[in-house]
């Protein structure tokens, strides 16, 4: 997985603690990719949405959906698609539709 960057997570002129939680952040980043991944491998070809890793995971939608966006640019997933191309959506727990993930062909 692409290493996450601190520098980018803190200004210059932060104190100390800031910087530091910057750091921190990249380890739990790490973790909460693998756990997202983790449930998209588990629901095969069915797929799974922030909800559902939300549920599995312990995790809050958002910070899943965070980690949805890396790896969707890290290349490790993909959106489910229909035959012709067309997303597939979900209702999720917040009653809304949702994007549907499976891994990335390799």
């Amino acid at each position: 997985m692409t290493d996450f960057n601190p520098h980018t997570h803190h200004r210059s002129d932060d104190p100390d603690t800031s910087v530091a939680a910057a750091h921190a952040a990249g380890d739990l980043a790490r973790s909460h990719k693998a756990l997202c991944l983790e449930v998209i491998r588990s629901a095969g070809s069915y797929g799974a949405g922030q909800s559902d890793i939300a549920e599995v995971t312990g995790l809050h939608r958002h910070q899943a959906n965070k980690r949805l966006a890396d790896l969707h640019t890290e290349g490790k997933i993909a959106l489910r698609l229909t035959f012709n191309g067309v997303e597939i959506r979900r209702k999720g727990s917040a009653n809304r539709q949702e994007r549907i993930w499976v891994l990335a062909d390799e």
